[in-house]
């Protein structure tokens, strides 16, 4: 993930909060419906704006890396509703949360 994710979710203020992270990868799949597709998501989930297809990434950053490699992050698909993994280089949108870990 690039660390501009992680800056944007540290100086980040929205809806009048400031203590915004990304979130690690449990934590965002455990969103997924396996049954659904495009997007990934239970029929009445209230998330607005999810990014699919072309010429969105429909994958999103988690705070998660891999343990072989320092260059590479999880992503969510929430197209697929698949875990992948990116180089840290490469685009991809932000799903900022709260609370938690």
């Amino acid at each position: 993930m690039p660390h501009d994710a992680l800056d944007l979710c540290r100086t980040l203020t929205y809806a009048g909060h400031s203590d915004w992270r990304v979130p690690n990868v449990r934590e965002l799949f455990s969103l997924i419906d396996h049954s659904r597709r495009n997007p990934a998501l239970p029929p009445s989930h209230p998330f607005l704006g999810i990014q699919i297809g072309e010429p969105f990434s429909s994958s999103y950053w988690t705070s998660s890396t891999l343990v072989d490699s320092m260059f590479h992050a999880f992503t969510v698909n929430m197209e697929r509703g698949a875990v992948e993994h990116h180089w840290r280089g490469n685009p991809a949108p932000l799903w900022p949360v709260r609370g938690g870990q």
